[in-house]
């Protein structure tokens, strides 16, 4: 017969070794756990960040595919004495720094030119109205941020200080922050063929504008991963954010100088 003290013993062992085996499972469900955890937080922030790059893209797109399209665009005003209508013959298509227009610009930058009209409430890239003459817009990259910089002419009562009812509405304001690079090439048809060039030889013969837009999201942590950016090189940025390219081409609409 086994004494009272020994079988005491033994269950006080078996109670201590079934202690250790269920803290083990508990620790092994609870790591589990958090890996789960951190996997799900990294997911969210990396679709968070597609979500926003995305946005941004297409605010980009519609605000400089709208000026793009309008470039050179004249509004329509009636002929004096008559019910006839005919095109501004006033609109000028010369840019603030003295460019022929509607449209100029290189591979990092653009301006585009169209005709003002209040009561068509015209603006140019923020916001800004333009009533007179022109709607001129530019847009570039200055410290990772795309820039818009609007030239109005609208007039005012302030006859003191513009003496001939006139006077500048200009703005200069960013758009999105995050921009990598802005790359523009311009499509210029040469006969029945189509060039696509940095610098266009003869901006009448421009019909198109391609726009690349490369964009990159906050740190979070984000695996980096290859990708084309918009010089056409594959590349690993290695800064913990969410890279984007994205691709757009304009057809414009107004060729006409």
């Amino acid at each position: 017969m086994t004494h009272p003290r020994f079988l005491a013993a033994r269950h006080a062992g078996g109670a201590l070794i079934e202690l250790m085996v269920g803290l083990t499972i508990g620790l092994m469900v609870a790591l589990a756990a958090m890996v789960s955890v951190s996997h799900t937080r990294q997911a969210s922030r990396t679709l968070d960040a597609d979500v926003a790059l995305h946005q941004d893209a297409a605010t980009v797109w519609r605000v400089l595919g709208l000026h793009l399209r309008q470039a050179g665009a004249r509004r329509l005003q009636t002929t004096a004495g008559s019910t006839d209508v005919a095109f501004n013959a006033g609109f000028k298509t010369t840019t603030a720094s003295g460019a022929a227009g509607p449209l100029d610009g290189d591979a990092s930058s653009i301006t585009t030119v169209s005709d003002g009209d209040a009561q068509a409430h015209s603006a140019s890239c923020l916001g800004t109205d333009g009533e007179l003459d022109r709607i001129e817009s530019k847009f570039s990259v200055v410290d990772g941020e795309l820039r818009c910089e609007g030239h109005n002419r609208v007039r005012t009562t302030d006859l003191k200080k513009y003496p001939d009812g006139i006077k500048s509405a200009d703005a200069t304001g960013a758009l999105i922050a995050g921009v990598q690079a802005l790359r523009l090439r311009y499509v210029q048809q040469v006969g029945a063929d189509l060039q696509y060039l940095d610098t266009p030889t003869n901006w009448s013969a421009v019909v198109a504008v391609e726009a690349c837009l490369h964009l990159a999201s906050e740190p979070s942590g984000e695996i980096d991963a290859p990708l084309t950016d918009c010089a056409g090189q594959e590349v690993t940025p290695g800064d913990g954010r969410l890279h984007k390219v994205f691709r757009r081409v304009f057809q414009l609409r107004n060729l006409a100088r």
